[in-house]
């Protein structure tokens, strides 16, 4: 497990490469966007299905993923 930590907001990469966030989400900086308070860990939607995660970071009030999508990026799922 990788983890990442923000002014008051955290991520992890399990063994899977599935990406979860919790904390404040306060400007968007879990990226689920609805800006709220997350009190458990919470699997990231837009990082499911054909993407694998390569690394996650935080700032002060953001996070930056890096992922690989498997297959044809283009084709719509």
């Amino acid at each position: 497990m990788h983890l990442a930590f923000g002014k008051e907001h955290m991520m992890a990469v399990d063994r899977f490469r599935q990406l979860y966030g919790w904390g404040d989400g306060t400007l968007g900086c879990l990226g689920f966007g609805d800006n709220r308070k997350k009190m458990m860990p919470t699997l990231h939607p837009f990082f499911e299905g054909n993407k694998k995660i390569i690394d996650v970071s935080c700032g002060e009030h953001f996070t930056v993923v890096v992922a690989e999508v498997m297959g044809d990026p283009m084709q719509r799922e």
